[in-house]
Formats: structure tokens, sequence, C-alpha cells
């Protein structure tokens, strides 16, 4: 089990998760949004390959539009 700070409350999840493997896990599927892992933007492109360890601080950000 690894412990990672999600959005500022501490959540619990399996080993070998990735970035991927969270947003499924938390049910999200707004293509729409940022995640930055311990103050870094990671790129769309390295969610599959971004793995996350124990004490890892994640921000999931939606980007909302209006006028």
């Amino acid at each position: 089990m690894v412990t990672l700070k999600v959005n500022g409350t501490d959540k619990e999840f399996d080993d070998n998760l990735n970035i991927s493997s969270l947003l499924e896990g938390l049910h999200i599927k707004n293509p729409m949004i940022i995640v930055e892992l311990n103050k870094d933007v990671i790129s769309k492109d390295l969610y599959n390959s971004t793995l996350l360890k124990n004490g890892d601080n994640i921000e999931i950000i939606t980007i909302m539009g209006g006028g």
C-alpha cells in the first residue's frame, strides 16, 4: 500500500499505481484536468508511465470554461 495526499487528503492505494490508474480509481474521467505531482505539472502523455510512491502529493485540478 502507498499513502498519497490527494487534494489535501491522505488516501491509501495499492502499490504500482500510475496517474492513469489513480484517476480511474477516483472515477475522474473529465478530459479537462491538470495533474500536479509534488508541485510539478505532469503532461497527459506521461500519465501511464508516471508511477506514484508513498508520500507523493497529488493535486487534481478541473478546468472549467465559462464566460
